[in-house]
């Protein structure tokens, strides 16, 4: 899909700090997908190692009051060039997904995925499924599911994640 790279973190916690190094490292765009509860979800878009965009269904998940919840509206004009989309359409996912928040996030994140020509797997599924669910699952839907990799880490000495 539009030589897109998914990584998977195993901790949560460290998703964001990845995301934020992968974009430095790779002097590269990253976007950074989460779902909390299979309810909501939401993006951080880096570019050299700073945020530049966010977006969640519902900023009172994620803020603590007004000013916090205003960080996370999306910019679709910001983010569709990267995505190679129109500015239109992505404004229209982003409104579609606002208007369903609270709902099984897996149909906005198939809009998403579908948009931006990425296969809806590599942008829900989450790192324990490749540990848990059978590769049989994955393989006939991923064409390249046997290029998926695990590669271990260990968090830097005297510290439980990579984000302490």
């Amino acid at each position: 899909g539009k030589g897109w790279v998914s990584v998977y973190v195993e901790d949560w916690q460290d998703s964001g700090f990845l995301a934020k190094r992968l974009s430095q490292a790779v002097k590269a765009p990253v976007l950074e997908t989460w779902v909390a509860d299979d309810t909501h979800w939401g993006y951080n878009y880096y570019e050299g190692g700073e945020v530049r965009d966010r977006f969640t269904d519902d900023p009172s998940q994620v803020a603590e009051g007004a000013e916090e919840a205003a960080l996370y509206q999306g910019d679709a004009d910001r983010l569709a060039p990267v995505l190679q989309v129109p500015s239109a359409r992505f404004a229209a996912l982003l409104q579609e997904a606002r208007a369903g928040a609270g709902q099984f996030a897996a149909g906005p994140l198939d809009a998403l995925a579908l948009a931006v020509g990425l296969p809806f797997e590599h942008i829900f599924t989450s790192y324990d499924h490749f540990f848990d669910d059978d590769p049989e699952d994955y393989s006939e839907d991923l064409e390249d599911w046997s290029a998926f990799r695990h590669l271990a880490f260990a968090p830097p000495p005297g510290r439980e994640t990579l984000s302490e």
